[in-house]
């Protein structure tokens, strides 16, 4: 067994091996600052049909023999400069379930392409879009902000508790 830092104390865990991802950890509707960027998970919904709200191109999204997840979500700026932020859902942005599976987004609903200058201050709103296997019981959100100038900022992974 190690001890490995977990939030504001400390967990006992297997030693070696892969272990869960580790990062901000937080729950759906607080608000999370990591000292630069302030991320949200506003709501969680789980369906057969999704009709886009945020993308330019408003149309519907089936989930055929899985269920889709939509996690609405809100970034904001936290820095005193504009940042130019990815919103692609790359990284290590990934749904997980209570046996251990991770899902990559399906589609992400943003009214940009893949990446949007954010003001000092400013929020994006946006949704990511997860299809998976309707037995799944969800547990967490994995979220990767990536701004595009890595060498100014890096990478942060925030962990979102999904369950009520």
């Amino acid at each position: 067994m190690q001890v490995v830092a977990k939030g504001a104390g400390y967990d006992v865990v297997k030693a070696g091996g892969a272990n869960m991802l580790q990062g901000q950890n937080g729950k759906i509707g607080q608000e999370l600052f990591t000292g630069k960027w302030k991320f949200l998970v506003k709501s969680v919904q789980r369906t057969d049909k999704y009709m886009l709200r945020y993308a330019v191109s408003k149309f519907e999204l089936e989930a055929g023999d899985n269920d889709l997840v939509i996690v609405d979500c809100r970034f904001k700026n936290g820095v005193n400069e504009a940042a130019y932020i990815y919103f692609n859902g790359l990284g290590n942005t990934a749904l997980t379930d209570m046996e251990e599976h991770s899902f990559t987004p399906h589609y992400m609903d943003t009214d940009v392409g893949s990446a949007e200058t954010i003001l000092p201050g400013a929020a994006k709103d946006f949704a990511i879009v997860f299809k998976i296997p309707k037995s799944a019981e969800i547990k967490d959100l994995v979220y990767t902000i990536e701004p595009v100038n890595l060498s100014k900022w890096p990478k942060t992974d925030l962990r979102i508790s999904l369950k009520p």
